[in-house]
């Protein structure tokens, strides 16, 4: 979840989301590799580094609405 909340601020790359979240770049890559295959997220290359967006407006939407609905999720306790 928290992965999904900051990538709702814009693209991220792994090694951002790691330091972000506290998770070491494996784990991250890991998640990454299955919300991507999920269609949740998508992947730019960018030489070495891959940038991770969310797919559509409608997981924005959905992160919005848990958001809403749970007074301000915090995305680095996720």
């Amino acid at each position: 979840m928290a992965l999904l909340l900051h990538l709702r601020h814009g693209e991220q790359s792994v090694g951002e989301l790691a330091r972000l979240t506290g998770a070491r770049d494996t784990a991250v890559s890991q998640q990454l590799a299955v919300l991507r295959s999920s269609g949740v997220v998508s992947a730019r290359r960018d030489g070495q580094t891959i940038y991770y967006s969310l797919t559509n407006d409608a997981a924005a939407s959905v992160l919005a609405i848990l958001d809403d609905l749970f007074g301000g999720l915090n995305p680095s306790s996720g």
